[in-house]
């Protein structure tokens, strides 16, 4: 009997968290809050599903979601994400090729699958750490742009997880998501669908990794995400931290062969 009663006091209580019907009218205009009120322990994130999600009662066309995305992904990486040769001094060494990293061959296969790869570089940026210096990954041209000189151990201070074997990474790879950049497309959805292409992007690099024989991937995924932007030299509140990879040289790479 006690075992039933508890039960039911767990059901009203979830009951209690339930969200008005999407296309009820909300004249006190405070659905939302009296949500969040009713859970014991309410998170941020909580209040971003309720904002994000999608609804025939919406004042937006989704069917032309997709054709006005290629549209913009397109443009991005035709103008901003690309740079301007003519302002680029060839003396300053500011552009390498795929083939003077060690994970050359990762970006090389994934220029290789360009149209496919456009959609995933629009939503997330990607740089690329090397002898301690930052360079971001130019995808239509398949280059690096150098940025900035950072310390490996700057960098490291700002991922939780790095030990011993951190430290003796030859290079870098940072996966960097751009949530806003989506926002004219998908609104408060932006978030979601960003998230969605990095982890895409994520396990596209390691499935390349793998096939590279001459290389050991190791991926951290938790950080002091202030500390780690900071050694970027990056500011703004718009660029999440989801995946950095340390690449290191396979002592087994004969034996593989």
């Amino acid at each position: 009997m006690e075992e039933k009663k508890e039960f039911e006091e767990s059901y009203l209580e979830l009951e209690e968290t339930l969200i008005p019907y999407p296309d009820s009218i909300d004249l006190a205009m405070d659905n939302n809050r009296a949500y969040m009120l009713r859970l014991m322990r309410p998170f941020h994130f909580e209040q971003q599903i309720l904002l994000s999600r999608l609804t025939p009662y919406d004042n937006e066309s989704y069917e032309s979601v997709k054709k006005r995305l290629y549209d913009v992904v397109e443009w991005y990486h035709s103008t901003v994400y690309n740079y301007e040769d003519s302002i680029l001094d060839k003396k300053n060494n500011l552009l390498k090729e795929p083939e003077d990293f060690l994970s050359g061959n990762i970006f090389q296969q994934l220029y290789c699958n360009l149209e496919s790869a456009k959609e995933y570089l629009f939503f997330t940026d990607m740089y690329l750490i090397s002898r301690n210096r930052l360079y971001r990954y130019i995808l239509s041209r398949n280059k690096f742009l150098f940025r900035r000189n950072v310390k490996k151990e700057e960098l490291l201070n700002g991922v939780v997880s790095s030990d011993s074997m951190s430290v003796k990474a030859e290079e870098f790879i940072i996966l960097l998501a751009q949530p806003k950049r989506g926002s004219g497309i998908y609104g408060e959805h932006a978030y979601q669908e960003t998230l969605l292409s990095a982890g895409a992007l994520s396990q596209l690099l390691q499935f390349l990794a793998s096939a590279v024989s001459e290389l050991k991937m190791r991926m951290h995924n938790v950080f002091y995400d202030a500390i780690l932007l900071q050694s970027f030299g990056i500011e703004d509140h718009n660029s999440v931290p989801v995946g950095m990879y340390e690449i290191h040289a396979n002592p087994c790479k004969e034996e593989i062969k």
